[in-house]
């Protein structure tokens, strides 16, 4: 599957392992997803359950202070509306 990036490469491959492809799995209702170019604006206006986690170490695997805890998204589970 190809898609079209913001810095003007017009088709990169996107690999099916990756949470890119998971994610748009999910975007497009679990269909089978082709290998033409997907529209990434499908993310837009729209509601996903999802799931998170917290990063709770830096980037040497020390501990960071419990006020500098943040969550980011582990992955989508399922588009709820839009």
């Amino acid at each position: 599957m190809n898609y079209s990036d913001r810095h003007g490469n017009r088709y990169k491959k996107i690999p099916l392992g990756s949470n890119l492809y998971a994610a748009l799995r999910v975007a497009y209702g679990d269909k089978k997803i082709s290998g033409k170019l997907k529209n990434l604006r499908i993310f837009k206006n729209a509601a996903f359950r999802i799931r998170t986690r917290t990063i709770k170490r830096n980037k040497n695997q020390t501990d960071k202070p419990e006020d500098a805890w943040y969550s980011v998204v582990d992955h989508l589970i399922e588009r709820t509306a839009g």
